[in-house]
Protein backbone atom coordinates (compact mmCIF):
# COMPACT_ATOMS: atom_id res chain seq x y z
CA UNK A 1 0.00 0.00 0.00
CA UNK A 2 1.52 3.72 -0.92
CA UNK A 3 0.05 5.83 1.13
CA UNK A 4 -1.39 9.21 -0.48
CA UNK A 5 -1.07 12.76 0.91
CA UNK A 6 -4.52 13.88 2.34
CA UNK A 7 -4.19 17.68 0.41
CA UNK A 8 -6.50 19.84 1.12
CA UNK A 9 -8.34 19.46 -2.44
CA UNK A 10 -8.32 15.54 -1.84
CA UNK A 11 -10.01 16.07 1.70
CA UNK A 12 -12.47 18.01 0.11
CA UNK A 13 -13.58 15.85 -2.45
CA UNK A 14 -13.19 13.10 -0.33
CA UNK A 15 -15.97 15.11 2.11
CA UNK A 16 -18.50 15.88 -0.69
CA UNK A 17 -18.01 11.91 -2.24
CA UNK A 18 -19.23 10.60 1.38
CA UNK A 19 -21.70 13.19 1.55
CA UNK A 20 -23.34 12.58 -2.06
CA UNK A 21 -23.23 8.65 -1.31
CA UNK A 22 -24.50 8.95 2.50
CA UNK A 23 -21.01 6.71 3.07
CA UNK A 24 -19.20 6.26 6.42
CA UNK A 25 -15.63 8.16 6.87
CA UNK A 26 -13.61 6.31 4.48
CA UNK A 27 -10.08 5.21 5.22
CA UNK A 28 -7.12 7.33 4.82
CA UNK A 29 -6.19 8.00 1.14
CA UNK A 30 -3.91 5.26 -0.12
CA UNK A 31 -3.52 3.55 -3.21
CA UNK A 32 -3.39 -0.42 -2.88
CA UNK A 33 -0.72 -1.92 -5.54
CA UNK A 34 -1.91 -5.80 -5.42
CA UNK A 35 -5.38 -6.11 -6.57
CA UNK A 36 -4.76 -8.21 -9.33
CA UNK A 37 -7.42 -9.44 -11.52
CA UNK A 38 -7.24 -11.38 -14.85
CA UNK A 39 -8.18 -10.70 -18.25
CA UNK A 40 -11.74 -12.23 -17.13
CA UNK A 41 -11.98 -9.52 -14.42
CA UNK A 42 -11.77 -12.22 -11.93
CA UNK A 43 -8.81 -12.57 -9.24
CA UNK A 44 -6.05 -15.05 -10.39
CA UNK A 45 -4.65 -17.96 -7.85
CA UNK A 46 -1.82 -16.27 -7.27
CA UNK A 47 -3.87 -13.27 -5.72
CA UNK A 48 -4.46 -15.36 -2.33
CA UNK A 49 -0.79 -16.91 -1.95
CA UNK A 50 1.28 -14.75 0.86
CA UNK A 51 4.53 -15.80 -0.35
CA UNK A 52 3.89 -15.13 -3.77
CA UNK A 53 2.01 -11.78 -3.36
CA UNK A 54 5.05 -11.09 -0.48
CA UNK A 55 8.11 -11.58 -3.19
CA UNK A 56 5.84 -8.97 -5.81
CA UNK A 57 6.18 -6.58 -3.01
CA UNK A 58 9.80 -7.27 -2.52
CA UNK A 59 10.25 -6.78 -6.50
CA UNK A 60 8.47 -3.74 -6.55
CA UNK A 61 9.97 -1.96 -3.51
CA UNK A 62 13.88 -2.58 -5.52
CA UNK A 63 12.65 -1.36 -8.63
CA UNK A 64 10.99 1.75 -7.30
CA UNK A 65 13.86 4.65 -7.22
CA UNK A 66 11.77 7.44 -7.21
CA UNK A 67 9.99 8.47 -4.35
CA UNK A 68 7.00 10.87 -5.53
CA UNK A 69 4.62 9.99 -8.52
CA UNK A 70 2.05 11.96 -10.39
CA UNK A 71 -0.79 9.55 -11.27
CA UNK A 72 -3.59 10.79 -13.60
CA UNK A 73 -6.60 9.41 -15.65
CA UNK A 74 -8.14 7.50 -12.51
CA UNK A 75 -11.32 5.54 -12.36
CA UNK A 76 -14.06 4.72 -10.14
CA UNK A 77 -14.67 1.19 -9.93
CA UNK A 78 -16.75 -1.04 -8.20
CA UNK A 79 -16.52 -4.65 -6.62
CA UNK A 80 -19.18 -7.28 -7.32
CA UNK A 81 -17.79 -8.77 -3.65
CA UNK A 82 -17.26 -6.88 -0.53
CA UNK A 83 -14.35 -5.15 0.08
CA UNK A 84 -12.65 -7.65 2.26
CA UNK A 85 -13.12 -10.24 -0.88
CA UNK A 86 -13.31 -8.71 -4.19
CA UNK A 87 -13.99 -10.89 -7.09
CA UNK A 88 -13.57 -8.53 -9.96
CA UNK A 89 -13.85 -4.73 -10.48
CA UNK A 90 -16.44 -2.99 -12.84
CA UNK A 91 -15.56 0.63 -13.72
CA UNK A 92 -17.96 2.82 -13.04
CA UNK A 93 -16.62 5.88 -14.57
CA UNK A 94 -13.30 6.85 -16.27
CA UNK A 95 -11.89 10.78 -15.18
Amino acid sequence: MIKVEDTPELCSFRDDLRQITGAAEPQPPHISLLYGVNETGRRPGWSSDESILKSIAEKCGRQLDQHEYVLDRPVIAASDGAWTNMKSWRVVRTL
